[in-house]
């Protein structure tokens, strides 16, 4: 009997020693859980990886110049081109067979809002509250961003003491 609670248990602690190493050791596995526990909201993402994610997914469409030129007298507010973005990748997948584009979870998106918030401006006391609702649809995670004082947005406040990107239009 308590060789076989022996065995359970040194195997029990290999399994956890083997997670262990793949989750805290810099390896591409350990990078892809990571990665996947991000999207999916279980670990929130700090001001740099959500910048990096930034930068990474919404350049796969547009250039970043492009996106420093978004402004508030023409454009609507942040949260709302990226709602949209949900969209345009669907039409993308379902028009092209490669290059498939991955779509953003919604732990990705509310991050890249609060980014480009930070970095460009948000505007979304510009707009009425009940307009940018109904763009948003039911998109639960946005309109609770929405929802969310900016104080109250790490990483957006993060990202409004970060040097601004080049290229960057104030307005």
């Amino acid at each position: 009997m308590k060789k076989k609670l022996l065995i359970t248990g040194l195997a029990l602690l290999g399994v956890v020693a083997a997670v262990g190493l793949v989750i805290f050791v810099p390896n591409p596995l350990g990078n892809k859980i990571t990665e996947w526990t991000h999207a999916k909201g279980y670990i929130p993402y700090s001001p740099k990886e959500a910048k990096e994610l930034a930068y990474k997914r919404c350049s796969t469409c547009h250039s970043i110049e492009k996106i420093t030129e978004i402004c508030s007298k023409c454009d609507p507010p942040l949260i709302v081109l990226t709602q949209d973005a949900k969209k345009h990748i669907n039409s993308h997948n379902a028009m092209n067979k490669t290059p498939k584009i991955k779509q953003l979870t919604d732990a990705e998106i509310v991050a890249i809002v609060q980014v480009w918030n930070g970095l460009v401006g948000n505007w979304e006391s510009v707009w009425r509250k009940e307009d940018i609702q109904k763009f948003l649809g039911d998109d639960q995670a946005l309109l609770k961003l929405l929802d969310t004082p900016i104080e109250q947005r790490m990483i957006e406040m993060a990202m409004k003491k970060e040097k601004s990107p080049k290229g960057l239009h104030k307005h």
